[in-house]
This record gives C-alpha cells, sequence and structure tokens, in this order.
C-alpha cells in the first residue's frame, strides 16, 4: 500500500514570523492547508512522516541548521516533497537540495530569499499533491480493465533540425507559435472513486511488482492506437512514450514492439522511445545491444531525465541515442542559479558534438526559454508552452479541428 499523506497538507519551517505568515496565507489561496513553525521543538510537536505531502524548509535555522533537518526528514521516511529556501546564494541552495536528493528525498525545488511570488507560486502548483490510497489489487483490476488515459505534452522545436527538414505541424501556444516536434505521451488514472491520479502515485509500484511486463507492453499498445487514430484523422505527429528500466535490457522488446507498431501500421521513426539515464547505465552491455537493435529498426531513441545519473561519458558516446533530454530539476534552475545555466550550456554544448539532439524538459518561465534559445537548444517542452493535454486539444494546439464528441481519450484506447 502507499505511504497516506493528507494531500496538500504543507508545513512551513522558518524562523521569521513574516515570512512564514506570507507563505501561509498565499498557499491557503493556492489550496493547501498549511501549519507554521519557527522552531525545532514546534517542528517536533507537528511532524509525522504521513502527515503532510508539502515542506518548505528555510536552511537557516537558529537551533538546528536545514542540513540536519534534512537528514531528520530522510531518516524518518519522509515523502512529501521538499522545497529549500535562503537567503544564501544560489550555490548552497544547489548544494542543498543535491544533499536531500542523494538522501532519497524528493526534492521539489529551491526558493532565494527574499521571497518572490511568482517563484513561490510555481513551486506550490509544482508540490500540489492528490494523495490517495492505492493497493496492488486495484492496480490489477486497472490493467485488466484498462482504466488508463494518456495525456501529450508537446515539445516546440526552438532550432531547425540539421536536416533542414520543416515540421510538418505548426503549434499554438501561449509561449507563441512554435514548430511542433512531437507530443511525449503521459499516462494518468482515471480510478472509479479517485479520479485522474498521477502516475506518481502508481508507476512506482507497479515496476516493484510482477505486473510490470503486462503494464508496459499495453502503455506501448495504447500509445500506438492513439497514433493510429490521430492518422485516420491526417493528424500524424511523432510520439514519445516512455521504455521503463527492465525494458531497456530485455531481449525480447525490439522483436515486440515492432510487431506492435506493424499491427497498427505506424512507422518505426514516428515513435520515439525515452530511455532513463540510469536504466541507460546501470547494465550498459545489455542496454547497449537492445537500444542498438531497436535504433536497427528505425526507432528514435531519447536518454531521459539526464543530468540526475552517474553516466560515464564514453558510455553516452557508445550509446546510439538520437537526443538527449536535459532533466527538469536543472532546467528549473535557469535564470535564478548562473552555475545551472553553465551546467545546461555545457550539456548542450558536449550533445551537439557528439551529434545528439537536445531536449529541455520542466521550461517554466519566459527568462528559461530565453535562455535556451540563445544556448542553442533544439526543442522544450513544459508547463510555460503548455501543460499536457487530451488528444483532442493535441490536436486543436496544431490547428486540426477537434473530433464530433468531447474528449474521447478512453474510449479510444483499448479496452482489451
Amino acid at each position: 500500500m502507499t505511504p497516506v499523506a493528507n494531500a496538500n497538507a504543507l508545513l512551513i519551517i522558518d524562523d521569521e514570523p513574516d515570512i512564514g505568515a506570507f507563505i501561509q496565507d498565499v498557499a491557503e489561496d493556492a489550496g493547501f492547508s498549511a501549519v507554521v513553525v519557527s522552531t525545532f521543538e514546534g517542528f517536533k510537536k507537528v511532524y509525522d512522516p504521513k502527515t503532510f505531502s508539502g515542506l518548505l524548509l528555510d536552511l537557516q535555522m537558529p537551533d538546528k541548521d536545514g542540513l540536519e533537518y534534512l537528514r531528520l526528514l530522510s531518516e524518518t521516511g519522509c515523502r512529501a516533497d521538499i522545497v529549500v529556501m535562503s537567503g544564501y546564494d544560489a550555490r548552497v541552495l544547489g548544494a542543498a537540495n543535491r544533499f536531500g536528493k542523494e538522501t532519497g528525498l524528493r526534492m521539489a525545488g529551491v526558493l532565494q530569499k527574499p521571497i518572490r511570488m511568482d517563484d513561490l507560486s510555481v513551486l506550490l502548483t509544482r508540490i500540489q499533491s492528490d494523495a490517495k490510497t492505492i493497493t496492488i489489487s486495484d492496480i490489477e483490476t486497472a490493467i485488466s480493465d484498462w482504466q488508463f488515459v494518456f495525456d501529450f505534452q508537446p515539445k516546440a522545436r526552438l532550432a531547425a533540425p540539421d536536416t533542414g527538414k520543416k515540421a510538418e505541424h505548426t503549434l499554438s501556444l501561449r509561449a507563441g507559435s512554435y514548430p511542433l516536434d512531437s507530443f511525449e505521451a503521459l499516462i494518468r488514472w482515471q480510478h472509479p472513486v479517485y479520479g485522474t491520479l498521477s502516475p506518481d502515485l502508481f508507476i512506482p509500484m507497479i515496476e516493484a511488482s510482477n505486473l510490470v511486463h503486462l503494464f508496459s507492453y499495453k502503455v506501448v499498445e495504447n500509445v500506438l492506437h492513439q497514433s493510429a487514430v490521430w492518422r485516420e484523422n491526417g493528424f500524424d505527429p511523432v510520439i514519445a512514450v516512455n521504455l521503463p528500466a527492465h525494458l531497456a535490457v530485455d531481449s525480447a522488446v525490439p522483436d515486440r514492439i515492432s510487431e506492435l507498431a506493424e499491427a497498427k501500421g505506424i512507422t518505426h521513426d514516428s515513435i520515439v522511445l525515452e530511455v532513463t539515464e540510469t536504466a541507460a547505465m546501470e547494465n550498459a552491455a545489455q542496454a547497449m545491444s537492445v537500444l542498438s537493435r531497436l535504433r536497427l529498426r528505425n526507432f528514435r531513441l531519447a536518454m531521459d531525465d539526464f543530468g540526475t545519473g552517474y553516466s560515464s561519458l564514453v558510455q553516452l558516446h557508445k550509446m546510439p541515442f538520437n537526443e538527449l533530454k536535459i532533466d527538469k530539476s536543472i532546467v528549473f534552475e535557469l535564470g535564478v542559479n548562473k552555475d545551472a545555466d553553465t551546467i545546461v550550456r555545457s550539456i548542450i554544448d558536449l550533445a551537439h558534438n557528439l551529434g545528439l539532439e537536445v531536449c529541455a524538459e520542466g521550461v517554466e518561465t519566459a527568462e528559461a526559454l530565453t535562455l535556451l534559445k540563445s544556448f542553442g537548444c533544439d526543442t522544450a517542452q513544459g508547463f510555460y508552452l503548455s501543460r499536457p493535454v487530451n488528444p483532442d486539444a493535441a490536436q486543436a494546439l496544431c490547428g486540426f479541428q477537434l473530433a464530433d464528441e468531447p474528449d474521447t481519450r478512453k474510449t479510444r484506447l483499448l479496452n482489451s
């Protein structure tokens, strides 16, 4: 059973009463129930690992510093989304954020003091929770009845590809008009009681169970089905879908995914298979074999979440990827942390020198987008461009007519 937390219950740890009250007011306006504590004794009275879904922590506390709080949170199994705050420079904030990640905490970002309203609102939106109690039995039923749907987040092209080939579709986004590179398929669970659930609430349980192969192939099959439906309507975008770690080293995968694509009449080069950096590197030799065979079948491959693992640059050079996706945890800090700016620019240059395209995930501000353009980043996705949308809305972003009926995400997907 997944850990239980009070959805959107926020704990604010700050020894400055005015700042604590300010954050509490903004959080409550955003739908959180918020508690403020200013001392370690106050923290001990209210804290329980399962009580809060979000936590904002000032690093400069008078009795124990923020790193001591983070260590205690890790030792007690805290699963809240954590934001660290400080008036110190971005390097100190970044180090604290990395420390939290390395101790297994769910670090959601950093806030530089004095806190800007826009920055606080973005982070509160990011950590809003919809915690539910889910069991493996629930998931088995959901897979059997196929209670899952997909939203699609557009990936905008910022720079023309080296081939000179123009994108066939143009996106109309709040940040402007951009050529469409592709859509990333993002799964949601249409729970009969809880409503729409995000993948964070069920994917870890599936990956730890014996349901993982069945579920993963059904995900790919249903994404291919959506692609076929779109193509029948004259809409033929490239779609990216995650390839879980266990499939990245499964020698049966190239043949199986090829069979699924051919059964739907989908050309292989219209599918991007995204593999996380960690999955590709944990068993590099086997992953290299599987991924190379997928490339030989003309599937496109992207290394996802780059910057969160411990990649060897030699292995990155050897792996047959087309694309590198910079993890959102680094992109979030663009324009705020000069080190993040330098790291992102260096990754882009490195990838280009290796012949790879680069996508930045998690673009949430105009400043981040402007910097990415100046760095020569090829593509970008994130809330500033567009949130994930249902299939009809995805078509509408590219100027295609909506279907006659309302959102038909579920009925269009396979039910077997």
